[in-house]
This record gives C-alpha cells, structure tokens and sequence, in this order.
C-alpha cells in the first residue's frame, strides 16, 4: 500500500530564529540541529552548538524517533533523532520534523524510505530552485511512500542496519588501509 507522507506523519518545520540561529560563544542551554548536522548515521548531540534563543522560548523540542530532513540544498538526507540525553534540541525552520504515526509506520523506516534511491528520486522531483533548491513542506507531505505491514518494515530495517555496520567498516577499513599504504611509500623514500 502507498500513503501520502502527510497520511502516515506529522511534518513540521523547526524554530525559526529572527537572526542567527547558533550562538558560538554559549556553552550551555538548548541545543541547535542544523542542516550540516544531519547525516544518514544520525545526529552527533554531544557535538551539536548551542541556539541563539535571544529570549524567544522555543515550544518544538526534539524527541526520540522523530526524523529530520533539510528543506534546504541539494542534498537529500535524513536522520533520525535518538535523542539527546540531559540536553534540549530543537531545529531551525530550514529543517523538516516528520513525526511518524506508530499505527501505520516505524520512524526508522521512514528514515530508510527517504536514504534510499527510489525515495531519493522521489524527493528530488519534489525540489525546486536552481541555486539553491529547496522543498515546501506542503510537497514534502505530498511524497508517496510505500507502506508495507510492520513485519516487513523490520525486516527492511534489520537489512538496512546490517547493511550499515558493514559500510561503517569498509570505511574504516579504506582509512586504516590508506595509512598503511602511505607509510610503507614513506619508508621507501628513506
């Protein structure tokens, strides 16, 4: 079966800050997920900036499961939030939070849904602009999204996780193999 996102999630758009949205030299209070800051792999809290709040009280806190998508720049990439800790998180408005409804989908399905090629093309067709493109939420919320049973959403994700340890560490195998090789080149330079 395929659902409109809007049918299977709530989609919201962040904070929207009047100027600029980190404060470099705050080392506490709320925390700032910015488009930089959302990868396939999640969201890094713990290396997250702090919001420029400037008095303005935020009311659209971050909470485990929801899933993060820029509305801003070529890339697509989504993560999903698995919290953050001790610390408040919220997002700028240049940042989608799509909060999956547990009756029809599992959030890190829809995660999954929108890395993949087929979501991707789909999100792409979406965007417009030439410079800088950019997606609405109105067509965000338009996006089809197959919906299997929740068995199959798990079998996708289980797939999906395992497939993602294995990339983590072919990764870090090409690093360390890259070093190796560069140093074993240096010494026959001596």
């Amino acid at each position: 079966m395929k659902k409109r996102l809007s049918e299977i999630a709530e989609i919201k758009a962040g904070h929207t800050f009047r100027g600029k949205a980190d404060d470099p030299d705050r080392t506490d209070g709320v925390r700032l997920v910015q488009i930089k800051d959302i990868k396939e792999r999640g969201v890094d809290v713990g290396a997250l900036g702090f919001a420029a709040l400037n008095g303005s009280t935020p009311s659209n806190f971050l909470v485990e499961g929801d899933v993060l998508f820029p509305l801003k720049g070529a890339r697509v990439e989504a993560a999903m939030f698995h919290g953050g800790g001790e610390d408040s998180v919220i997002t700028t408005n240049q940042v989608a939070v799509i909060k999956a409804n547990p009756d029809f989908v599992l959030p890190g399905y829809l995660a999954w849904y929108i890395n993949s090629e087929e979501g991707g093309k789909n999100i792409a067709g979406l965007k417009v602009g030439s410079v800088v493109s950019s997606i609405g939420l109105k067509d965000l919320a338009g996006l089809i999204v197959p919906v299997p049973d929740k068995s199959i959403q798990l079998k996708v994700l289980s797939l999906y996780e395992n497939w993602r340890a294995r990339k983590a560490l072919l990764e870090e195998m090409l690093v360390v193999g890259a070093e190796l090789s560069e140093q074993a080149c240096l010494r026959l330079l001596v």
